[in-house]
């Protein structure tokens, strides 16, 4: 049943954050803005204030979407001015609401805004429609939940949904939780043990349903799927085959030696060693990389696991276990096959005559098939890597020297000579060197252990 919503009679005017200064007051109402001598829509400017992030449930269908600032300002919770900056957040929201559904638009999902509790009280909130808005509040330490609770519950009342939401061991108030049963837990810095224990402490508390955001990585997906976890938002859910991915194909015999190695703090090189020569592993690891700083460009193993540290691997390791699944006798074929390839091309790179990386023809020849190990386009699965663009290219288009030596690597699988012969003079490298290497990455990838 369709709930009606009850605003005011009047027609709001919609509201952005306009501060010129933290140490200002907070201006809030949209001025005209001109441009080559036409008028600048509030939506369009609020566009460039709002982005949007879909929420989705288990199997990966879109149930709502988040309005979230591009920039929050209340970055910093103990700055003085911190409540007005927050204000000036939430207002924008609000705003951004007004001009997604005024004039009787009809929206085809939920529009879920993360408010300071406080707001609750604000005059914006009696304009906004309850069919179709959703606030996920905020708690902080000068909440007055007494006082809140004929507000929460006159909206409730009205039709409005309400989440609370929650970070690792914070307390949420018995009284909130009588009222409000969906909490959205940030797993954006949790590690295995924190994430189980709080979704089985909010279950324990009557939580019905609890929405994981924040989500950045695939581990992180799997884990809160496995943890039952009712819906899912983040960055990582946004990508094309999210929830579609094969599960993490990777031996937990292994992973274990890897925090073993961690915990006894070996140097990043030793860690390299234990890994590299596993395909899934090494492409879960750039993923990671990219998920926690998306700036990141790299163009060898060695690099990525720098960004990490120890720190950020334990934690990567610790959710990699729990979300992996051993891998498939097809899978470990194809995983020996980049493999070969990634040996073929580090060999020949030292005896190329052209200037090579023997690290980044290692990762281009290891990540060579991709493609067939998921079941995806190269492209879809290589652009979100952190890799530098001439590696990039090479996976994908097989451009440049470094995707002609792909090209030899790969033609040495087959039966045509003149085809090695062809590659391997443009490489500038002998036909002997490449036999050789040859040998030598078949013999190394079979007794690799994988």
């Amino acid at each position: 049943m369709k709930i009606e919503s009850t605003p005011p009679s009047e027609k709001k005017e919609s509201k952005i954050n306009t501060s010129r200064s933290d140490q200002e007051q907070i201006a809030t109402h949209v001025l005209k803005i001109e441009s080559e001598q036409s008028h600048a829509h509030q939506a369009e400017v609020l566009a460039r204030l709002l982005a949007r992030q879909t929420i989705y449930d288990n199997v990966g269908h879109a149930t709502a979407i988040e309005l979230v600032p591009r920039i929050r300002l209340a970055y910093n919770g103990d700055a003085p001015n911190a409540k007005s900056l927050r204000d000036g957040d939430d207002t924008t929201l609000f705003a951004g609401v007004f001009s997604l559904t005024d004039e009787g638009k009809q929206l085809q999902y939920p529009v879920l805004i993360s408010i300071s509790a406080d707001s609750l009280s604000h005059d914006d909130v009696s304009y906004l429609p309850p069919e179709y808005v959703m606030f996920a509040l905020d708690l902080n330490s000068t909440t007055q939940i007494t006082s809140l609770l004929p507000t929460i519950l006159e909206l409730l009342r009205r039709g409005f949904n309400m989440a609370l939401n929650c970070k690792v061991n914070q307390v949420l108030p018995p009284e909130l939780l009588a009222l409000i049963k969906l909490v959205r837990l940030d797993v954006g810095d949790l590690n295995v043990i924190d994430l189980e224990h709080t979704i089985k402490a909010l279950r324990a508390l009557g939580v019905e349903k609890i929405c994981a955001f924040n989500i950045s990585c695939q581990e992180s997906l799997v884990v809160c799927q496995r943890l039952k976890v009712d819906s899912f938002e983040g960055n990582f859910c946004d990508l094309p085959h999210a929830f579609s991915h094969k599960l993490i194909e990777v031996d937990s015999a292994r992973i274990r030696q890897l925090i073993s190695a961690v915990i006894s703090r070996q140097d990043l090189c030793v860690i390299e060693n234990m890994m590299k020569f596993d395909l899934r592993l090494v492409y879960q690891l750039l993923m990671y990389v990219k998920a926690i700083n998306s700036e990141a460009s790299v163009s060898s193993i060695a690099e990525a696991l720098q960004q990490l540290k120890l720190e950020g691997l334990k934690r990567w390791l610790s959710l990699l276990l729990n979300a992996c699944t051993p891998p498939t006798p097809h899978s470990i074929t194809l995983m020996k096959r980049g493999l070969a390839r990634a040996l073929i091309m580090e060999d020949l790179s030292r005896k190329s005559l052209q200037v090579q990386d023997p690290e980044g023809m290692y990762l281009i020849g290891l990540l060579s098939v991709m493609d067939k190990l998921l079941g995806h386009s190269m492209q879809s699965l290589i652009r979100p890597l952190p890799l530098n663009k001439d590696l990039a290219a090479a996976i994908i288009e097989q451009k440049g020297n470094n995707g002609l030596m792909l090209k030899l690597a790969m033609s040495t699988e087959g039966s045509d000579t003149a085809m090695v012969e062809n590659y391997a003079t443009r490489c500038l490298i002998s036909t002997t060197d490449v036999n050789l290497a040859m040998i030598n990455a078949m013999v190394k990838a079979e007794t690799s252990g994988l």
